[in-house]
């Protein structure tokens, strides 16, 4: 489902405070990880021969989560069982995409305004490959609204604050 495609990049960029014809140049590793159509670009210093790659760091390492993480394990209870009570909301997402990183504040924010009326869990696609297949996912960012251990609505990519809104103003009714 993920493809990675590498490649080295050479570029020059003037240190502040120098001349503008004396250029610094670093070698970069270029990485584009994604499922079609989502792209996500990093640009991270390439290791220099000898020397250990670069640690990659994860954008929501050590972030406040309030949504819970699901899996192919856990997926029938957090979200087809729980649906029958009240609705879910899936987030299937990746770390190095860079749309979900833009739309996970926006969640989080409605996810605590809505809170005790829907659940957000959320499914790392690259974890759960099988199941981002199996229900049909496309590319990234993408939500599923459960409700009744059935999936109503679906929204591929990145949605504006209006329309995550109102996803969650229409399923909070009763």
């Amino acid at each position: 489902m993920s493809q990675t495609v590498r490649a080295s990049v050479l570029f020059s960029r003037t240190p502040a405070g120098e001349a503008g014809d004396v250029a610094e140049r670093h070698m970069w590793r270029v990485s584009w990880k994604g499922l079609w159509p989502a792209l996500s670009l990093v640009l991270m210093p390439a290791a220099s021969p000898g020397s250990p790659a670069p640690a990659v760091l994860t954008p929501d390492a050590g972030a406040d989560v309030a949504s819970r993480i699901v899996d192919q394990r856990t997926f029938s209870t957090a979200v087809l069982a729980a649906s029958r009570e009240r609705p879910v909301i899936v987030e299937v997402y990746a770390d190095w995409c860079q749309f979900c990183r833009r739309q996970r504040p926006r969640l989080e924010a409605l996810s605590r305004e809505f809170s005790g009326r829907i659940d957000l869990v959320r499914l790392d696609a690259d974890r759960s490959e099988a199941l981002a297949k199996q229900l049909r996912v496309k590319g990234l960012p993408t939500l599923i609204a459960y409700r009744h251990g059935m999936a109503l609505t679906r929204i591929d990519g990145l949605a504006s604050k209006a329309a995550l809104r109102a996803l969650f103003q229409e399923y909070s009714r009763p």
